[in-house]
């Protein structure tokens, strides 16, 4: 092999090379998280990996610890993986399949649709008037199309078949 040749770069204007940076730095990362990543669907897992209820998985989107789970009603969620009270993950394991999850700090519990349903020492929270139902988990956009789960942490981003556009109509054309 000559590798003089092979070392050659080929002649190319400067608006076609990519600066090697974009791999390595932190604030190129931090950008691409909020001006891309936040306001994209992206994947994070196939319908298969969540068979039953309570099957979940954990991942990152955008930089974020999320939750994806399968409910009792055989829907997929997601949340982000954050208590309400002192915001340590609720789940620490990477999949598994839970009734319910617990944040292992204070033990705040939550139900398959991220509802809070238990808070340790309760009494010490009345004095602030403590409303369970306004704690649950924070919701994130989910949805499945071919079996594809994907989430969208923009409220602002279009559904998620609209986003996809001509890329998924051979797929959603009944045979």
């Amino acid at each position: 092999m000559d590798l003089e040749a092979f070392n050659q770069f080929p002649d190319l204007p400067e608006t076609h090379v990519l600066d090697n940076r974009i791999y390595t730095n932190q604030e190129i990362l931090e950008q691409e998280q909020n001006e891309i990543f936040k306001n994209t669907w992206l994947f994070v897992c196939h319908e298969s990996e969540l068979p039953n209820a309570g099957s979940f998985r954990t991942t990152l989107a955008g930089g974020k610890p999320i939750i994806i789970v399968r409910g009792e009603d055989g829907i997929i969620r997601s949340f982000y993986n954050i208590c309400r009270h002192r915001s340590s993950p609720v789940v620490r394991t990477e999949s598994g399949c839970a009734k319910e999850f617990q944040c292992f700090y204070h033990l705040w519990t939550y139900n398959l649709e991220g509802t809070c349903t238990g808070v340790t020492k309760p009494d010490g929270y009345k004095a602030v008037n403590l409303d369970k139902n306004k704690l649950g988990l924070i919701p994130i956009r989910a949805d499945v199309i071919a079996g594809l789960v994907f989430v969208c942490l923009s409220e602002d981003t279009e559904p998620l078949i609209e986003y996809l556009g001509e890329i998924i109509e051979p797929i959603m054309e009944p045979l």
